[in-house]
């Protein structure tokens, strides 16, 4: 970074600063809310948030931990004016990250509204849906997954909604938390949808009445239902699903963790639907 950049920004050394301090509490889910803005740490994560236009509020960077990359963006960020960026000491900057490897930078970014009618989804023909999700980490490799085959969008669920802006979700995401439409909706807004678009909601379930996973067509409009990692799917679903699948179980196991799982049901949905 040139020094004439350098000298027009703020270094921050001390812990205690109160932006550092309210900054820290967006670990917080409530903070999140409360304050509509949420925190990435990352390169990575940060570049994937730029590119998919989420809008950025304030970048705090390290100096001495920018990737050349990293220090171009920062640079740029910078000479646009187009927000607020601080540099911080080394110091500060332990106290901001919860990773070694986050490449000196932490950004904040504004939360999106991701309410069902919010969300253009008039062209989108292939969903995953999952009810009460919980844990982030979950959720992030979920979400990776749902990027790698081209999920159209991904509709939260239930009572217990895990926030898409956890860090660990965040982080099991790769960053690919922003690059999917990502719809929180109720069951009657999900039926309403399938009535509309004539989607077949296909809920991952062991039931008596499930068949395998390869034996459903999934070139039609499609969602992939999953349920919560120790409930599974509610009674509501199990009875309004269109079809239940499962996934052969050869060895002591009984099922698998819910994003390994939602990884099979999905790669089979791109297998047929591009013959590979």
């Amino acid at each position: 970074m040139n020094e004439k950049n350098k000298e027009k920004s703020l270094i921050i050394s001390s812990t205690k600063n109160q932006r550092i301090v309210d900054t820290i509490k967006l670990r917080e889910r409530k903070e999140r809310e409360a304050q509509g803005r949420f925190g990435v740490e990352g390169e990575r994560e940060t570049l994937r948030a730029l590119k998919s236009h989420y809008h950025l509020l304030e970048i705090f960077y390290c100096q001495n931990r920018l990737s050349d990359e990293m220090e171009k963006t920062v640079s740029n960020i910078i000479k646009e004016k187009k927000t607020q960026y601080f540099e911080v000491s080394e110091n500060v900057f332990s106290k901001l990250v919860l990773r070694e490897d986050s490449g000196g930078v932490w950004s904040v970014f504004e939360s999106k509204n991701n309410d069902i009618n919010k969300v253009d989804i008039e062209k989108f023909n292939f969903f995953l849906i999952l009810e009460n999700v919980e844990n982030p980490g979950n959720l992030g490799a979920i979400l990776r997954s749902a990027d790698a085959v081209g999920v159209h969008a991904v509709v939260l669920t239930g009572e217990k909604i895990c926030d898409i802006y956890n860090p660990n979700t965040i982080r099991a995401s790769i960053g690919t938390v922003f690059s999917t439409p990502i719809i929180t909706a109720s069951a009657e807004e999900i039926i309403s949808l399938r009535r509309e678009k004539k989607i077949q909601i296909i809920g991952a379930a062991l039931s008596k009445n499930s068949v395998s996973y390869t034996s459903i067509n999934y070139r039609k409009p499609v969602a992939i239902m999953m349920g919560s990692e120790s409930q599974g799917l509610s009674s509501f679903w199990l009875k309004n699903c269109d079809a239940l699948v499962k996934i052969p179980m050869k060895g002591m196991a009984d099922s698998l963790n819910v994003s390994s799982a939602a990884a099979v049901l999905l790669y089979e949905v791109l297998k047929q639907r591009e013959d590979i």
